[in-house]
């Protein structure tokens, strides 16, 4: 009994930093990393701490092995990796379904009723700190899928994504694609699949921001490849205006050889009658 109170207390104090984690801007810099991880063991997250090197689904033990629900999310990870290759790596998944185990008293379930937030949504930047203490967890190009659901209510699966700050920079739609506030946003169809089939939400998710990074990756090559055009084309233009030139000078030169050789062979010419006169005449007035 005092062991459950325990864990219900930890669960409680997880929620309440989550709470002030979302109140402050959802900054895990405001994390008290002493408190979250008292929280996250009572609750069941120490599934976090080592990640497997390129695993894209991860699953809370508790929710893989739920008495009479247990969530597995078959073939996701293949298709999630197939995906990743579709987006030329410039996309890594992780998927990580975690169980909320506090009682429907607690915290958090109160906070979700009055205020219309989704556990995940309050959860997200709490797993995602735990997440990226893990040494093989992507800094750089993560999107990050969380489920969530709670242990006496398998109908409860909410999710909530979100991706990297340099994601964001590359490819500034995501995160409007992402956001809860904009028109026919990716939660609300992925939120469609919830509860069942949550693979579908989860691939719904993927799907939908591999496209937008292949459609700006190939817009990017089509403008990498018309500019490497416009270069072969000045190039091309240059080369051939530089024959141009080259053919004028050699037209040139070839001229005024012709004129050197034709004046020379005038002058010679000249030359040679201007002799024989001169010889005729000295000849006939015999001075020669």
């Amino acid at each position: 009994m005092q062991t459950h109170s325990r864990a219900a207390s930890s669960c409680a104090a997880l929620a309440l930093i989550a709470l002030c984690t979302l109140l402050s801007g959802c900054s895990s810099s405001s994390l008290n990393a002493t408190d979250y991880d008292l929280a996250a063991r009572e609750c069941g997250d120490q599934f976090l701490s080592s990640l497997p090197e390129g695993q894209h689904v991860i699953i809370d033990p508790q929710l893989a092995t739920h008495e009479y629900a247990p969530l597995t999310l078959r073939g996701v990870e293949k298709k999630l990796a197939q995906l990743e290759d579709k987006a030329l790596g410039k996309l890594a998944f992780r998927v990580i379904a975690k169980q909320i185990c506090e009682p429907a008293t607690n915290t958090l379930r109160t906070y979700q009723q009055s205020s219309g937030t989704e556990p995940a949504q309050l959860l997200s930047p709490l797993m995602l700190e735990k997440a990226k203490r893990s040494d093989s967890f992507p800094d750089d190009n993560y999107v990050l899928i969380l489920l969530t659901r709670y242990k006496d209510d398998v109908q409860s699966t909410s999710m909530e994504t979100t991706c990297s700050p340099e994601l964001s920079a590359a490819y500034p739609n995501l995160p409007i694609l992402l956001s809860r506030s904009t028109t026919n946003n990716i939660p609300q169809r992925a939120q469609t699949y919830l509860p069942n089939p949550v693979d579908e939400a989860v691939l719904l998710v993927a799907r939908e921001l591999t496209a937008e990074v292949a459609k700006v990756e190939k817009e990017k090559a089509e403008a990498e490849a018309t500019q490497r055009r416009e270069q072969e084309e000045q190039q091309r233009i240059a080369e051939a205006e530089k024959k141009v030139q080259e053919e004028r000078q050699k037209q040139a030169f070839d001229s005024a050889g012709l004129m050197i050789f034709i004046t020379g062979l005038i002058v010679g010419i000249l030359l040679t009658l201007l002799g024989l006169a001169l010889f005729r005449f000295l000849r006939k007035n015999n001075t020669w």
